[in-house]
């Protein structure tokens, strides 16, 4: 038996869909746990002050923009082929994955001073607008 089927076989076994398919199945579990992670938030922060609200409802729709959630989606890949289940405490870790690599982007979107990010301002941009306030460099 050659090195191919011994793991390309197995992993194919494992996963019976297309690449698009799991891409989409495990999508909607990750975007399920971040909406919900961040609704509590966003109610919380909306009691405590509207400011806070407001600061996490920009969040959730930053994290929510269509992309490609390769890093949070292959967590769950993995674990699903070393486990034959997804459970909740993998679900949650690829959420925190998943607002980490957002964290990042922002961060690369004021290093690289873009403008946009998938299909959206900039977090930063918003942010500026949402409270008036004008960009300045640094």
């Amino acid at each position: 038996m050659n090195l191919e089927e011994n793991v390309i076989k197995p992993v194919c076994q494992i996963i019976p869909m297309s690449y698009v398919e799991v891409l989409e199945k495990f999508g909607s579990l990750v975007e399920t746990e971040v909406e919900g992670f961040l609704k509590s938030d966003i109610d919380k922060g909306h009691a405590y002050h509207p400011f806070i609200g407001s600061n996490y409802e920009l969040t959730k729709e930053f994290v929510l923009r269509r992309g490609k959630r390769l890093a949070s989606y292959s967590t769950l890949v993995a674990y699903k082929g070393y486990r034959d289940e997804i459970d909740r405490s993998i679900v949650r870790v690829a959420c925190g994955i998943e607002l980490y690599r957002h964290c990042i982007l922002a961060h690369d979107d004021v290093v690289d001073q873009d403008e946009m990010r998938r299909g959206g301002q900039r977090f930063l941009s918003v942010l500026h607008r949402l409270h008036n306030r004008k960009p300045r460099m640094v």
